[in-house]
């Protein structure tokens, strides 16, 4: 009898350990498809030539500045200019840059750790006020990633690498300041004198002048004329152009792209292939352009062709990303769907259409 009961309980513990288990599985599954539909977008552009025309897909996965700042020495370079330093040893730098993927919910542009201090680097194209949170969701899973949990038991202090958050602005939109400090505090509901919980991010603007075809060495509005150390951040952020060859490259490019699309009305891809063959004989990032000439080709395409890129995110069903938002809000935030939308900003003539879909 007693042996019975014994087999009894163990068949039950099996049956438990089989269900938990396979519902690991079945979540590991989810993430994994959920990784696929979010890494891999793809694009048909419709490509002529003289003779024929084809169609062919595109993966896009990074852009530019992601390529270029996943090498090491233009992470250093980067680095230099922003410390007013010279260093050379790349074996000290580790880069840190959230890649996506099943265990890891977030991407960034680049991030890397050198001399204990962390730098979490984002290029925007549009002045974006809540990249406070963005980063703030970087850097936890960059820390978690660094430190164990079981490191956060123990009585010791854990000693972090002193973070510093940095956007790089190079849109259209016009953009007066030289640096624009972002504060998380600013994002509040409620405003408070000193808030429990803070982080900023410095946002440098890159902007040629805009009449400029990406020869120049003008800078709009006369940012970074003088050597000024950055008061907030205490990073050397004025001339960064002129301190930093891989970056002041990068916006050579951008400015070579855009003015002949904007001012030559070049179709986009022509424009980028002109750009890219421009500065490899220019020696302008050459080498770069040369090791990556198709892909800075491809996400070049998807990251200027934006009429493109809007019909792939509805084809992809990326509009529904609103509507999820929404009722995210709504349910933690025991928000209603107006106030939903206010958090998020949704621009007024979208908010009946999708009250209808909430």
């Amino acid at each position: 009898m007693f042996i019975s009961i014994l087999y009894i309980d163990f068949i039950a513990v099996l049956f438990v350990v089989f269900t938990l288990t396979l519902i690991y599985l079945l979540y590991l599954l989810k993430e994994i498809l959920l990784m696929r539909s979010n890494d891999n977008i793809y694009i048909q552009h419709k490509t002529k030539n003289d003779d024929n025309s084809s169609t062919t897909t595109k993966r896009y996965s990074d852009n530019v500045f992601c390529l270029l700042y996943s090498d090491k020495h233009n992470l250093l370079d980067l680095y230099n200019a922003l410390n007013n330093s010279s260093h050379t040893n790349i074996d000290e730098l580790t880069i840190t840059t959230l890649k996506g993927g099943v265990y890891m919910k977030y991407k960034n542009d680049a991030s890397f750790v050198f001399s204990y201090e962390l730098y979490m680097f984002e290029q925007q194209s549009t002045v974006n006020h809540n990249m406070p949170l963005r980063f703030l969701h970087y850097v936890s899973e960059v820390y978690r990633d660094l430190f164990s949990n079981s490191m956060l038991h123990r009585k010791s202090m854990v000693k972090l690498p002193t973070p510093h958050f940095i956007t790089f602005y190079n849109g259209r939109e016009h953009m007066t300041e030289r640096i624009k400090i972002l504060k998380l505090s600013d994002m509040f509901e409620h405003h408070v004198d000193f808030p429990e919980l803070e982080l900023e991010v410095t946002m440098i603007n890159l902007n040629y002048d805009n009449s400029s075809d990406g020869t120049s060495d003008k800078v709009s509005d006369g940012i970074f004329d003088t050597q000024e150390m950055s008061v907030n951040s205490g990073l050397f952020t004025t001339n960064i152009l002129d301190r930093c060859r891989s970056l002041k490259d990068y916006m050579t490019f951008v400015n070579k792209v855009r003015y002949k699309i904007d001012r030559l009305g070049m179709k986009v891809r022509l424009a980028v292939i002109e750009a890219v063959d421009e500065c490899i004989k220019d020696d302008v990032l050459s080498d770069f352009f040369i090791k990556h000439r198709d892909e800075v080709i491809d996400v070049s395409i998807f990251e200027y062709d934006e009429e493109g890129v809007m019909d792939v995110m509805r084809e992809e069903g990326r509009a529904d990303a609103t509507l999820k938002d929404i009722r995210n809000i709504m349910t933690k935030l025991n928000k209603s769907a107006d106030e939903a939308m206010d958090i998020l900003d949704v621009p007024i003539k979208e908010r009946e259409t999708l009250k209808t879909q909430l």
